[in-house]
């Protein structure tokens, strides 16, 4: 509890000294690492404190950005390179960890008591005697309470990214094929990925 303790408390002393040195810490209120990172082995996800995927490469680590907005500021941040679920009228934000797993959970408020549940994962299993780690972004979306409205926006990177329209309905949920071209000679040809949102 004391480790515990302490860790807080450099956190925010680190988060006060960021924001007096200009340094842009986002939505952050407790912890100046914003955004919050979740992974499978194989490729990972940024993401911001109000559940906003801001840098994801397919297939892989080093493969070409399908989210990049984490490298724009002002309003063209808004316009490419990221997948957001907006909550109308949004009040607060909470996030945390599931326990003991790299799940993600993103709670939106709004002023009128709606609430929203955003859970992100990047799948990793056994299969066939071997670690499994697709190049997939899950999205779940829950509402907890109220009526709460959202808009749902999904804008690739640039040109080189292609996502096509969300497929049929799957379990309640949106599948999005995501297809990179690659422009590096390590590679060939391009990759592909899905979100299911």
């Amino acid at each position: 509890p004391q480790r515990v303790a302490r860790l807080h408390e450099r956190a925010k002393l680190f988060l006060s000294l960021a924001k007096q040195h200009g340094l842009n810490t986002g939505l952050s209120e407790d912890s100046p690492v914003v955004p919050i990172i979740i992974g499978n082995g194989t490729t990972a996800a940024l993401i911001e404190a109000d559940g906003t995927v801001v840098w994801l490469c397919i297939p892989a680590f080093d493969g070409d950005p399908v989210f990049c907005a984490l490298l724009r500021d002002g309003p063209e941040r808004l316009e490419r390179g990221m997948c957001a679920i907006e909550l109308v009228d949004v009040a607060r934000t909470e996030q945390w960890y599931q326990t003991n797993t790299p799940i993600l959970i993103t709670r939106l408020t709004d002023h009128d008591g709606g609430v929203v549940e955003i859970t992100d994962l990047m799948p990793r299993f056994r299969a066939f005697g071997r670690m499994f780690c697709p190049a997939m972004l899950v999205r779940r979306l829950r509402r907890v309470a109220g009526n709460p409205r959202i808009r749902v926006r999904v804008l690739p990177a640039e040109q080189e990214v292609r996502v096509a329209a969300p497929g049929p309905v799957e379990e309640g949920g949106l599948v999005y094929d995501v297809r990179t071209v690659a422009h590096r000679g390590d590679r060939l040809g391009g990759g592909l990925a899905q979100l299911r949102a």
